[in-house]
């Protein structure tokens, strides 16, 4: 039996994070908001960084928006937002990235792994996880009364 191993001219990389057409779109214009931040050496909280926070609150169709230094970050303050304390159970899908545990443990609250689906029946605690916060928020809604004692991500 013989088999035939492809030259490498005949196979061509399969990119997995192409922007090339986004940047060509955009490129001129990201290079410009950084050229001034970095004139102005305001890297945190400078007019380019309200401004930013004031486009995407306009985009979001919200009064307000907040720049936050990560993901994490922003996720503390959503967990504050739903009002998480110390104690509190919040329920966070088994598919996720670190930081989603770590943002509910930073708060003193516990995470605790479940299934979104499996989630959904328990109306002791909230929802946990922004995938799975956008589909069970409005279920959570409906069915629970007054705020349980855990939240969700």
């Amino acid at each position: 039996m013989s088999s035939t191993v492809p030259s490498a001219a005949a196979t061509e990389p399969i990119n997995q994070f192409e922007l090339s057409g986004q940047y060509a779109a955009i490129g001129a214009e990201v290079r410009s908001a950084v050229d001034r931040v970095l004139a102005s050496q305001q890297l945190v909280l400078g007019q380019e960084g309200a401004a930013l926070e004031k486009e995407l609150a306009a985009f979001c169709g919200v009064t307000h928006g907040i720049g936050v230094a990560s993901g994490t970050d922003a996720l503390i303050l959503a967990l504050r937002a739903c009002n998480v304390y110390a104690g509190d159970e919040v329920l966070i899908p088994t598919l996720t990235f670190v930081a989603t545990g770590s943002a509910v443990s930073a708060l003193g609250a516990k995470p605790v792994f479940a299934d979104p689906s499996a989630a959904a029946s328990r109306k002791k605690r909230k929802p946990s996880s922004p995938s799975t916060f956008t589909a069970w928020l409005p279920t959570w809604i409906r069915s629970v009364k007054s705020p349980p004692s855990a939240t969700f991500l």
